[in-house]
């Protein structure tokens, strides 16, 4: 079941027992009856706006910039999640042992107006491609609304799943993409992915030098978190505010709704629990 009022319908009139990414507007009607256990936790999955930096115009240093300080994450948070996510200034969720409290604020309308205007690009339009869903459509207008205000026409395109993919990653037809980078069992493996130069997630192929030498340097450090820890920052200063090579959102708040007789759950950083341990008494 894609549709988040679905599942928490099913689980409402007993179709189903269990339900994962339930709509964090909507609990409160299962939080009031007592035949229901609501679990609610971080994961490292985040909501993203994935950008082919050799794509007009996000070719365009100022144009990327623009968006990623234009956008106000912390009210798209509370429009979208109600207040209760986390906002993303960084592919890793503040629970996480490699988040940087360094890096926690994005938001500089003024910057955005200001360096559009230095570079004569106000009033450039950048298509994002969505899911036709109705939590895409939202964030895509509020997006919309957000970055106007700074001088950036936002255009939607909705695609379905495998169609959004295959448009943005194997033809990169549009420039943008908002999805979610689901997350790795280690934070290496999502530096790797987002930054790298070589990686099909990067669908410009675009880094810097430093960029790449840090990611190599992080490689060799596993024994030595804090380290790693320091690493994995600096690529997200540069990467975020220096290059805007992608442009965090939030972090979705993982609920999770299930009867009261289903025993077993355990929830994890990646929000995907080992269903092998769930049971239902009898």
């Amino acid at each position: 079941m894609p549709n988040q009022m679905t599942r928490m319908n099913a689980l409402q009139t007993g179709e189903i027992d269990f339900a994962m990414r339930l709509p964090p507007g909507e609990i409160t009607s299962l939080s009031d009856e007592e035949k229901f256990t609501i679990v609610e936790g971080s994961a490292v999955p985040v909501n993203i706006l994935y950008l082919n930096l050799t794509s007009a115009p996000l070719d365009q240093k100022s144009v990327r910039l623009a968006m990623q300080h234009g956008i106000d994450r912390a009210a798209l948070n509370e429009a979208i999640h109600f207040g209760q996510g986390e906002v993303a200034y960084q592919p890793f969720p503040s629970s996480y042992w490699v988040h940087d409290d360094a890096l926690n604020d994005l938001y500089d309308p003024d910057y955005a107006r200001e360096i559009l205007e230095d570079a004569n690009l106000v009033g450039t339009e950048v298509t994002i491609a969505h899911y036709p869903e109705a939590y895409d459509e939202r964030v895509i207008d509020i997006l919309r609304h957000q970055l106007s205000e700074v001088g950036i026409v936002v255009n939607g395109q909705a695609m379905e799943v495998q169609a959004g993919i295959s448009a943005y990653f194997d033809e990169k037809s549009v420039p943008s993409f908002l999805s979610q980078w689901t997350g790795r069992p280690d934070p290496q493996m999502t530096m790797n992915m987002l930054y790298h130069s070589s990686s099909y997630y990067n669908t410009g192929s675009y880094s810097t030098e430093e960029i790449e030498s840090l990611l190599a340097e992080a490689a060799g450090t596993i024994d030595n978190p804090e380290r790693r820890a320091e690493i994995y920052g600096k690529v997200n200063e540069i990467g975020l505010k220096e290059e805007a090579i992608f442009i965090p959102l939030t972090f979705q708040l993982d609920i999770v709704g299930m009867s009261t007789d289903v025993k077993g759950y355990e929830p994890n950083m990646l929000g995907k629990p080992k269903f092998q341990m769930l049971y239902k008494e009898p």
